[in-house]
């Protein structure tokens, strides 16, 4: 690996001064007839001896100027965005794999927490991530399918793409895992490589017909989430009102299992999360309270 591209994968990795120096020669250096050129006024003496490493030329004009031949800046800027793009794809697995143990390690909340505990877990959660702009898809996609679940007999599933959980590093990834599983005691039922489109070019073969590891891991990974049975309708509106209320539409669906938890909420809070139903209710109410009217026309 040459000195640039150990350059760029430091700064990916959060080495602070690899990255002040990849900005500098990115924000401050400029194309000119001589080739793209630095002032290295700023810089310490390690970032100078990356200068000539990298093969910058000092100009004897003035010393404190380097120059690089503008087609060798732009193989650089070709290979910063390659391993950048390698970069990811580790990471990704990366982030799979810790995702993968997470999910072995993290356990359910035992019998002895209520539902006022378990509320005021959720609670916490959402107070933590409320200003958080990577955590909207993940919120969006559960409250979406708290609310898919309100109302029906049979449990539902979630079809969750697991950079949804992943996309925001390990920290909030554990975060995400320890809501479903430990908190609101969602069950994984399965996980699923996503299968490639058709007449998908980059899709390598082997020799045996089957794909490359590679390709196989780098592929968008399913993960099948189902609802609680514990978790009634009032237990799930409860849930629903500390959360934002915005949702996204993604892959929800009934199951074949029936729930042995369900709850007949008031017209009032099924209201709350499905203001359709409340209009009608409304109107029912309405018409049956001025359902004399007629009789006195008459």
């Amino acid at each position: 690996m040459d000195i640039w591209e150990e350059l760029c994968i430091k700064g990916f990795n959060g080495d602070e001064e690899a990255n002040h120096f990849i900005l500098f020669l990115e924000g401050c250096g400029q194309l000119k007839n001589n080739g793209f050129t630095v002032v290295a006024t700023s810089l310490k003496d390690q970032e100078r001896s990356y200068l000539d490493q990298l093969g910058f030329v000092q100009q004897q004009e003035n010393d404190q100027e380097y120059s690089l031949p503008g087609n060798q800046w732009s193989l650089f800027l070709e290979t910063r965005r390659n391993a950048r793009v390698r970069w990811h794809e580790q990471r990704q697995l990366e982030l799979r794999q810790q995702l993968n143990d997470t999910l072995k390690h993290v356990q359910a909340l035992g019998t002895g927490v209520n539902e006022k505990q378990r509320l005021a877990l959720v609670k916490e959660f959402a107070h933590r991530f409320a200003n958080d702009v990577g955590c909207i898809p993940f919120m969006r996609g559960l409250v979406g399918f708290l609310r898919y679940q309100l109302f029906k007999h049979a449990l539902t599933e979630w079809e969750c793409y697991d950079y949804v959980l992943t996309q925001n590093g390990t920290d909030v990834m554990i975060e995400y895992v320890r809501l479903l599983q430990g908190v609101l005691g969602l069950e994984l039922v399965s996980k699923q490589q996503q299968q490639g489109q058709e007449g998908d070019d980059n899709v390598a073969i082997t020799m045996d017909g089957t794909r490359q590891q590679q390709q196989q891991d780098t592929e968008d990974q399913i993960l099948i989430w189902r609802m609680n049975d514990q978790l009634t309708d009032q237990a799930l509106s409860d849930i629903l009102s500390v959360l934002p209320r915005e949702q996204a539409v993604q892959g929800y669906r009934l199951s074949n299992i029936n729930r042995s938890h369900q709850v007949k909420l008031s017209p009032l809070i099924i209201g709350l999360h499905h203001p359709q139903f409340f209009v009608q209710w409304i109107r029912q109410f309405l018409l049956q309270c001025f359902s004399f009217i007629p009789r006195l026309k008459k």
